[in-house]
């Protein structure tokens, strides 16, 4: 390891060959009515994490504190970025050339029953008045715009609505948090499932494996420019074409 931040939204890792992944920041329950908590017994130190080897890291995704699974899915996701530099994939690109935007892959329709996994916003604005019904599902319902809460649904009803619905998109954060692999066997109805979002910046085939039809992540092009971006405190919306661009995978028509 040669770097690794854990800011306010963003936790980022940047390995010795210079690859470089981040991930979003699940603070979850933690040390709430705590002052200065401690780190749990056995784990790194804070400031002792770069003395780690990358796949030491990658065992904190075990543990119970939602900073630590950010922390790992950040240096999976640098590990992976060195993986599609080395071996690189066919990517999806728009007309112009340019990597393709994944909501254009999924093509919805009128009659579309569309679950959002995730108060991803440009989404909702998206879809709004596009398709005929649009579910989403939340654990941070303060992080719901007003005018989107009128499509809030309880927890307890994705199994019933994931079920009928014909386009699932499922916020990269569901790989940081670890809901991803109850949320895809759900999903059994939709023509597409996506998972999307800078956390989703993985190696696509084993996603492909279980049902993920588009994989939308980004590329770190300029590490010293997204670590800078998340100690400033910066979220997902100040990451640019300064220091990503976007990688876009679909799984292959049989």
């Amino acid at each position: 390891m040669a770097d690794l931040r854990i800011g306010v939204y963003l936790a980022g890792a940047v390995l010795e060959d210079g690859s470089a992944g981040l991930a979003y920041v699940s603070h979850g329950e933690r040390a709430r009515g705590q002052c200065c908590p401690l780190p749990s017994r056995g784990l790194p130190e804070p400031g002792s994490f770069c003395e780690r080897a990358a796949f030491e890291l990658l065992a904190l995704r075990g543990e119970d504190d939602p900073l630590l699974w950010s922390a790992s899915m950040a240096v999976l996701n640098a590990l992976c970025n060195h993986v599609l530099v080395e071996n690189p994939r066919p990517q999806a690109f728009d007309a112009a050339g340019a990597p393709a935007d994944p909501f254009e892959l999924l093509h919805p329709e009128a009659d579309d029953v569309v679950s959002l996994v995730g108060a991803m916003t440009p989404y909702l604005v998206r879809l709004e008045g596009r398709v005929r019904e649009l579910y989403l599902f939340e654990r941070d319902s303060s992080m719901v715009r007003d005018e989107h809460r009128r499509w809030l649904r309880r927890e307890e009803e994705a199994a019933e609505l994931l079920g009928v619905s014909t386009l699932v998109i499922i916020t990269g954060s569901a790989l940081a948090n670890g809901s991803l692999d109850g949320l895809l066997p759900m999903c059994g109805r939709a023509r597409e499932v996506a998972v999307v979002g800078p956390t989703a910046s993985v190696v696509p085939e084993p996603l492909f494996e279980r049902g993920v039809s588009v994989l939308g992540g980004v590329e770190v092009t300029a590490p010293a420019v997204m670590m800078r971006v998340i100690s400033e405190g910066g979220s997902g919306r100040a990451l640019d074409s300064r220091c990503v661009r976007k990688r876009t995978f679909r799984r292959p028509r049989l």
